[in-house]
Order: structure tokens, then C-alpha cells, then sequence
């Protein structure tokens, strides 16, 4: 219950936010800003779900797999692996370790 009253509550203040910002000659603001956005991708065998960075580099974003050891490889699709993000591992209650290369200078929470 608390749940649907929240999402209309979120509605209701975007919607407001959203016609606060319409002019009196009812055009929607234009904001110059550049925004990228790299979708992710999986790997072949299936374990890491990742995003190409910028740099070129990769950032695991999400462990799928369900062994109790994990080996983070140093490339994925001969890319290096550079960080780990935010709850890569979350909701992985089996793990009992995981093995992370030098390549490896970030790590998120």
C-alpha cells in the first residue's frame, strides 16, 4: 500500500516539475548537456554483465553467475577489466571468495 502511494506521490511532483518548466508559449526548455549512456552487455559465458567505459575500459556491473569461487578476469572481449561496480555482488549469499586482478584500480560498495 505504502508502495503505490509513493510512486503516485513521485508521479504527481515529476509531472509538476515537468509543467513548471513549460513556457507561456507552452515549449518544453531545451538543455544543452550531452549525456552518454553505454548499454550493457554479458559475456559469453554468461557470469559477468559489464559496461564499456569511456576509457575503453570495463566496469563489471553485475555477477550472474551462482559459483561459491569467482575469478574476475583481467579482459573481457579484450577490454581490460578497470573496476567493479556498486552491488556487482549483491544478493550473492554462496560466494566464499572472489579473486580480482591487478588491472582492477576501482571498486565500488
Amino acid at each position: 500500500m505504502k508502495g503505490k502511494l509513493l510512486k503516485r506521490m513521485c508521479v504527481v511532483a515529476l509531472s509538476a516539475l515537468m509543467l513548471a518548466g513549460v513556457g507561456a508559449t507552452g515549449a518544453v526548455p531545451f538543455v544543452d548537456t550531452a549525456v552518454t549512456v553505454s548499454a550493457a552487455e554479458t559475456t559469453a559465458d554468461g557470469n559477468f554483465a559489464y559496461e564499456v567505459n569511456e576509457d575503453g575500459g570495463v566496469t563489471i556491473i553485475r555477477y550472474t553467475g551462482s559459483d561459491t569461487e569467482v575469478v574476475i578476469p583481467s579482459t573481457i572481449n579484450s577490454k581490460k577489466v578497470t573496476s567493479i561496480g556498486y552491488g556487482a555482488f549483491y544478493s550473492c549469499e554462496s560466494l566464499t571468495s572472489v579473486t580480482i586482478p591487478d588491472s582492477v584500480t576501482s571498486i565500488g560498495d
